[in-house]
């Protein structure tokens, strides 16, 4: 396998090897479509890493899915860091009049 990361197409084959931000449900989701060419691993810190051989006339399929997967964990990330505020603000709302005391 290659040692840099990213893709190299050698022909018919392309392989590739990345680290990207996914969510446990998502790298699951790649894991279970791509597995036959892929792996994927949780290498900590939020970082998933993929890699692997696959037909090169299936690359595309594979770098639309990966991005929708990508996409989709990213708005899983905000959405959580909005929920997480508007805890925050109803603590701090509940807690006293003014809410810049929270602060």
């Amino acid at each position: 396998m290659m040692n840099t990361f990213g893709k190299s197409i050698y022909g018919m084959f392309t392989a590739v090897r990345l680290n990207c931000k996914l969510t446990r449900e998502e790298a699951l989701t790649m894991s279970a479509l791509w597995g036959q060419y892929v792996t994927v691993t949780e290498i900590g810190k939020g970082l998933t890493r993929i890699e692997g051989c696959m037909p090169s006339r299936d690359y595309s399929d594979f770098h639309l899915e990966l991005t929708i997967c990508r996409k989709k964990s990213k708005l899983a990330r905000m959405q959580a860091e909005i929920d997480s505020l508007e805890d925050m603000h109803a603590t701090c709302v509940a807690a006293a009049d003014d809410p810049i005391d929270c602060l």
